[in-house]
This record gives structure tokens, C-alpha cells and sequence, in this order.
């Protein structure tokens, strides 16, 4: 997921740039501000995952002390 991040990361500079060099060519500066969207939109899912399995890997933690704490 991390690196889910930091390639949609990425792509998302690299769409900036490539909209600011392709002033001429609007067909290709709608793709790439539709591109742009969709590469924000990829980070945040990829961010969302990578705290919600940081929250997991706490709760399971957290589970296998309660249950060697039960065992003893």
C-alpha cells in the first residue's frame, strides 16, 4: 500500500507538470486533469488502507496479550 502511495504520488506531480508543458493540446490537458483526479483519489484509498491496517495490526496485538494474560 505504501508504495500504492508513493507511485500515485507520483503520477499525481508528473500530471501537473505534463498539464503545465501541454498549454496547446486541450484534448490532452483534459486527460490529464482527469488523470490528475483520479491519481488523488488512488493516494487517499491507498492512505485509508495503509491506517486502517496499522489499526488492525494494534487490535490484533491487543487481542493475542489479552489472550496469553487468560492463558496464564
Amino acid at each position: 500500500m505504501i508504495v500504492v502511495f508513493l507511485l500515485s504520488l507520483f503520477a499525481f506531480t508528473t500530471f501537473r507538470f505534463g498539464i503545465i508543458y501541454l498549454k496547446d493540446y486541450l484534448f490532452l490537458v483534459a486527460s490529464m486533469r482527469i488523470g490528475s483526479g483520479m491519481t488523488i483519489v488512488s493516494s487517499l484509498l491507498s492512505l485509508l488502507g495503509i491506517i486502517a491496517t496499522s489499526f488492525l495490526i494494534k487490535e490484533i496485538d491487543k487481542e493475542n496479550i489479552n489472550a496469553e494474560n487468560n492463558n496464564l
